[in-house]
């Protein structure tokens, strides 16, 4: 008896027989079928079925007792009409990779060009198939600041200025960060408390309420490889990052996370800068020296 999901055996006569028609005479066996308009052309696709290579924001495994499913959480930072249709492919490959229950949630972090009538359900229709899609859309700043900062979990902080308070809420979340008992760690969730922050704040803001509750240096957090990269990704204007730096600043990232792994030899083979990009936003993913290995290579085979 043939198993859920095992691949079919081409070692039948039929079977044989059906792969010389359609490698053979397609229009015959597409005729044969009612698949052939008058006039139509045919074009053998290869038979081996793989999904495109989509990167999905972050994707999770979530048992409930004998319950699993995937919860799948993809972040924006403004709205944008593309939302649905992205949420449908990545819920189909989703599911198609692991045969589980898919659900999925859009964080969106600011309200600009937020619609009032935003959708949370979508369906595409391509001939014979049907797919759809929902989703939650949470909304940041509709999100309590205090309760958040009653979580005491210092990775949120940084979200915390885009949360519904006001300069209340931000000093105690400035005040959070200064407890932070790693200094590296710290001077990090700095960074990103500034930049998150000035999708409402001004830097300028930003970078007063860190000193006077941190008395981190704002030089340091200006020098800094998250703040660096965070302008050359257009959230300061009129700066723009060469290709060099940018393997500057993610040997000095991997460094930090990775004490004597040495990956400058493959990160010379990497010239796209995109790719570059997103090797940096991958590190957050990438637990082990292993894995961020991996990824290296395949990005040098991709270029």
């Amino acid at each position: 008896m043939k198993k859920s999901g095992e691949i079919k055996s081409d070692n039948k006569p039929y079977d044989t027989a059906f792969k010389e028609l359609a490698e053979q005479d397609p229009e015959t066996l597409l005729r044969l079928v009612g698949a052939l308009p008058e006039g139509a052309t045919v074009t053998p696709l290869p038979r081996e079925v793989t999904a495109p290579a989509l990167y999905t924001d972050q994707p999770y495994l979530v048992t409930i007792g004998q319950e699993r499913r995937v919860t799948h959480v993809e972040a924006q930072t403004y709205y944008d009409h593309g939302v649905p249709a992205r949420n449908v492919r990545y819920g189909a490959i989703l599911w198609v990779n692991t045969d589980l229950p898919v659900h999925s949630y859009v964080l969106i972090l600011s309200p600009r060009g937020m619609p009032d009538d935003a959708p949370t359900e979508m369906t595409i229709v391509a001939g014979g198939m049907k797919i759809t899609a929902t989703y939650r859309l949470i909304k940041l700043w509709e999100m309590d600041a205090k309760e958040a900062l009653a979580w005491k979990r210092a990775n949120l902080l940084p979200f915390v200025p885009l949360m519904k308070g006001g300069q209340n809420e931000l000093a105690e979340g400035a005040r959070a960060l200064g407890q932070i008992p790693d200094e590296d760690r710290k001077r990090e969730l700095a960074a990103h408390f500034v930049i998150m922050g000035g999708l409402r704040y001004t830097h300028d803001e930003m970078f007063d309420v860190i000193w006077r509750h941190t008395m981190i240096p704002i030089q340091q957090l200006k020098d800094s490889s998250v703040y660096q990269l965070a302008k050359s990704e257009g959230l300061e204007e009129g700066l723009e990052i060469g290709r060099e730096t940018l393997k500057a600043i993610l040997l000095d990232v991997i460094g930090k996370r990775f004490p004597g792994l040495d990956v400058k030899a493959e990160l010379e083979f990497v010239e796209d800068l995109d790719t570059l990009k997103q090797l940096y936003f991958d590190l957050d993913r990438l637990t082990d020296a292993g894995a961020l290995r991996k990824r290296l290579n395949e990005l040098v085979v991709k270029n």
